[in-house]
């Protein structure tokens, strides 16, 4: 099975690869080419992604977008999805993708132990400063000895994903959405 991501940034990609993985549990290739920042979405910006999916003869397209980002974008992404020949699901985190990454302590706890509780329970503080501070700490104690490429992932390989789909309907209905058009392909 082909797969191709279209994402914000690079963290972004590197969640949704290895979420993907996991999820999908058979032999799936990520198609790199397909990579796009959907930062500052257009028409035209949607109808050149369409293309590069169609050429690239995917399977599917997860096209990635924070919630926290303008309304009238998310709705667009949506119409377009809907609209779409091609195979797309939206993974649309709400407010960030590093959400999804702090919902289960245990899977934090697995790679790392050196971290204010405080910081990950106050609601104020936004999920991509709640990471930076659960990679920041793990650094500075050298319970890490690579980068936060290998942390992400390392993170996303220990979330139990029954315990994130309880406390994040976003979350829920990517996964759900991949295993639909996973069993129709």
């Amino acid at each position: 099975m082909k797969i191709g991501i279209a994402c914000e940034g690079l963290l972004d990609y590197k969640v949704i690869k290895s979420v993907t993985k996991k999820i999908v549990r058979s032999n799936i290739e990520i198609h790199p080419e397909i990579i796009s920042k959907t930062t500052n979405l257009t028409s035209q910006k949607l109808h050149i992604l369409e293309i590069l999916i169609r050429e690239s003869n995917l399977d599917i397209c997860i096209v990635h977008h924070d919630r926290d980002r303008n309304r009238t974008v998310i709705k667009k992404l949506e119409a377009w999805a809907r609209e779409s020949s091609q195979n797309i699901i939206l993974a649309l985190p709400k407010p960030h993708t590093e959400q999804w990454l702090i919902q289960d302590t245990r899977a934090i706890n697995r790679v790392c132990t050196n971290y204010d509780n405080n910081i990950l329970a106050n609601n104020r503080i936004d999920p991509k400063s709640k990471l930076d501070h659960l990679f920041e700490n793990s650094l500075k104690s050298a319970e890490l000895s690579y980068g936060k490429n290998e942390f992400i992932e390392d993170l996303c390989n220990e979330i139990d994903f029954s315990l994130l789909e309880n406390h994040d309907r976003t979350f829920k209905k990517f996964k759900s959405a991949i295993l639909n058009k996973v069993r129709t392909i």
